[in-house]
């Protein structure tokens, strides 16, 4: 086979002869310069896409989910994954897996993110989180009996112990709930399937990670949350009445 003729490298200044078109030297400069560019590339364009899909996300869950949940209206300044993506295309596209944060209970998210690993998530171990009135009750029935497994529901375990839903539960109230919830997870880890209920974006995302599953956050508008407040609130009077 005739080989090349030698040739100057092509890049600018240099004089070393070669057959290729570069050294070796400004070959291997090439391409870590087009890396580089593809990189930039990618990041502006991952950025840009982000942007948009956190601020149409912050539009319709305008309010700060954690400060919700503690009594507070905060406005949400950013968006969340509730399990960290760490680069994984599948978490980071899933909109289930977002919510909204203001920035003090984000940055004491990320904070707990400290020791969460990477687990390849079983589609049939699922934790289901969110606020009151968004539907985790009854989609977590809905797919209990479509998979016949049971239901930890964190509401349920705090008042079957006798603890109010309205007071301030004592530091042995949470060690026994978190030691009831360490009972489940050692007896579901081994089972094909398994749904629980929780709250918090942050417990929900330890969860998930404890049992190998993935977080489905359920959302709907703060107007059609607090009319299934008032409906349920209606119904639970209606209840009492017929029943004192």
């Amino acid at each position: 086979m005739t080989q090349r003729a030698l040739q100057v490298c092509s890049a600018a200044g240099c004089g070393v002869l070669v057959r290729a078109s570069r050294c070796d030297e400004h070959e291997k400069q090439r391409k870590t310069d087009t890396r580089k560019a593809y990189s930039r590339q990618y990041a502006e364009s991952y950025n840009y896409k982000w942007s948009i899909t956190s601020k149409r996300y912050r539009k319709a869950n305008p309010l700060c989910v954690s400060c919700l949940l503690a009594g507070r209206v905060v406005p949400a300044m950013c968006v969340d994954h509730i399990v960290p993506h760490k680069g994984r295309p599948d978490l980071f596209k899933d909109r289930e897996n977002l919510c909204s944060l203001c920035w003090g209970c984000h940055s004491y998210k990320t904070r707990k993110e400290d020791g969460i690993g990477d687990w390849v998530a079983n589609p049939r171990k699922l934790v289901l989180c969110g606020l009151p009135a968004t539907g985790k009750t009854t989609e977590a029935e809905r797919l209990a009996a479509e998979w016949g497994c049971d239901v930890w529901d964190w509401d349920v375990a705090a008042q079957q112990a006798g603890l109010s839903m309205t007071l301030t539960w004592s530091r042995s109230d949470w060690k026994y709930l978190l030691s009831q919830r360490r009972e489940w997870i050692d007896k579901h880890k081994p089972e094909d399937a398994a749904i629980a209920i929780v709250s918090r974006p942050v417990m929900a995302m330890q969860l998930a990670c404890q049992i190998g599953g993935s977080v489905r956050h359920l959302v709907c508008s703060e107007r059609e949350r607090q009319e299934r407040i008032k409906n349920r609130n209606k119904g639970v009077d209606r209840w009492r009445a017929a029943n004192s």
